[in-house]
Formats: structure tokens, C-alpha cells, sequence
């Protein structure tokens, strides 16, 4: 008791309406969370009527030669509507597909845009999926000055759900109210190094704008079909056979396992 109440006097930790928390997350938690609310209550308009942003979805789809389902369809338009937005979804959902879309509606409204990934193999990735420039957040962060974000930008943080509070923060301290917010993600993915989950508490706030991608375009089958019943608790009927798509092979114990 007397331990704690020391910690609370000299300001090792603050009850907050979240509990106890040490001072550092509850001032980084302010700040994220500052940035999110003033872009869930930017009520500006949307960048491009809907009929235009129709127009550029249909050009393309006949560029590249594929057909945007419904879910992603959606989640330009959301995105081209709203200052922020999180476009979630597993792999092979099409999630790039989306942020390349995307692109073309802020190239015709006049939004510069920055792609930010946590690691450098992903922003390589992220640059060679998009034809755009991309780099890692720290990278970002450290070559950062101001002026930076001069006219209107977007920044699309790639593999959100990896990004810890602590370089979330930090991030969002170099964004200028203007600066419009794509955060791309699966929560039922790798969780952040660091510490908190900012990604899978966002998405939980009922006004944050979010664009959920389902269905699975980049393979399907057997392996699709596990992986989707893993995801919603399900144990899925799986082959013994190790030559199938998806089998579960079941390994011997070693002597003496029994005991540990």
C-alpha cells in the first residue's frame, strides 16, 4: 500500500478510466488518441462525388484487368469519403487492390501520398505491390522535417496491427491536422513487439470509419476454408494425408513428455 501510494504521489503511474497506468502510456494513448478523434469528427466533404469516384473505380478495373467485388468497391469510396479509415482483412483479400484504387482517387483530387510500413521488408513489398514510394516508419520519422507534409497528403501505414503505441505516437505527433489517415491491417495477425494494441482497440470504436475485406481473391480451397474457421474458433476437419493442401500431422511425444 504505502509502495503505491508513493508511485501515485510522484507520478510513476495515474488512474485514468482505463485504471492504472504507467504516465508515458497514458500520454501516449492522449496522443493517439487526440489524432483519431479529430479525423472521426472531421465532418469535410468528401474528396470527389460519388459518380466520379465511380468513374475512376471503372477505369480501374479495365487497367488492370480485374473486377473490384463489392467489399473493396466499398472501401475506396469509404476511404475517398472520410479523413481517416482502417481497411482490415487476412491475406489475399485484397487489400492492396483497395490502396491502389485508392491512389487513383487522391491522385485525381490532389492528395500526395506517403506509404509507411514497420519493416523494411514490407515497405520493399508495399513499393513493388503499389509503384510507389515507400519506406519504414522509423526511417519516416527520423528524416522528418518541417514542411513535410506541405498541401494535402494522405499517409497509409501499412501492417498496422504490428505498430506498438509507442511508435504510433510518435508518428502522430508529425501529423498536421490536414493530413488524411490510412491504417491497413489484420488484428488476427502478428500483435506489435512493443507495447499496446492500437490497431485492435480502434477498430472496436463504434465511430471509427472501417472497411472490413472478407473475401478471399488471392487463393481459395481447402487451405482458405481452414484458415476462415480457425479465424471465427472453429476446428476444421483436416487430412492426414501430408501430401493434401491442409493436413494435420500428428507428431509422437518424446519419451517422458507424459510427465512434463
Amino acid at each position: 500500500t504505502a509502495a503505491l501510494a508513493q508511485g501515485l504521489d510522484n507520478g510513476s503511474f495515474v488512474i485514468s478510466h482505463h485504471g492504472v497506468q504507467p504516465l508515458g502510456a497514458l500520454v501516449q494513448e492522449s496522443e493517439v488518441a487526440k489524432v483519431m478523434a479529430d479525423r472521426i469528427a472531421d465532418k469535410s466533404d468528401a474528396l470527389l462525388p460519388v459518380d466520379d469516384v465511380d468513374e475512376i473505380l471503372l477505369a480501374f478495373e479495365r487497367a488492370e484487368g480485374k473486377e473490384l467485388n463489392p467489399e473493396q468497391w466499398a472501401a475506396v469510396h469509404l476511404g475517398a469519403s472520410r479523413p481517416i479509415v482502417i481497411i482490415s482483412g487476412g491475406a489475399g483479400v485484397g487489400k492492396t487492390t483497395v490502396l491502389k484504387a485508392l491512389y487513383e482517387v487522391y491522385d485525381k483530387a490532389g492528395i500526395g501520398v506517403t506509404q509507411l510500413a514497420l519493416a523494411g521488408r514490407a515497405a520493399k513489398r508495399m513499393h513493388e505491390a503499389t509503384g510507389r514510394p515507400a519506406s519504414t516508419i522509423a526511417n519516416f520519422i527520423c528524416n522528418w522535417k518541417p514542411g513535410t507534409f506541405d498541401g494535402q497528403c494522405a499517409v497509409v501505414v501499412d501492417e498496422a496491427s504490428m505498430v506498438d503505441i509507442i511508435t504510433m505516437s510518435r508518428l502522430c505527433e508529425l501529423l498536421d491536422p490536414s493530413v488524411r489517415l490510412v491504417l491497413v491491417g489484420d488484428t488476427g495477425q502478428l500483435m506489435p513487439v512493443g507495447p499496446g494494441l492500437v490497431l485492435h482497440a480502434l477498430v472496436k470504436v463504434p465511430q471509427m470509419p472501417v472497411a472490413e475485406l472478407k473475401v478471399v481473391r488471392r487463393f481459395g480451397g481447402e487451405i482458405a476454408s481452414a484458415a476462415g474457421l480457425i479465424r471465427g474458433g472453429q476446428w476444421p476437419e483436416l487430412s492426414a494425408d501430408p501430401g493434401a493442401p491442409i493436413s494435420f500431422i500428428e507428431c509422437p511425444l518424446l519419451p517422458g513428455a507424459e510427465d512434463e
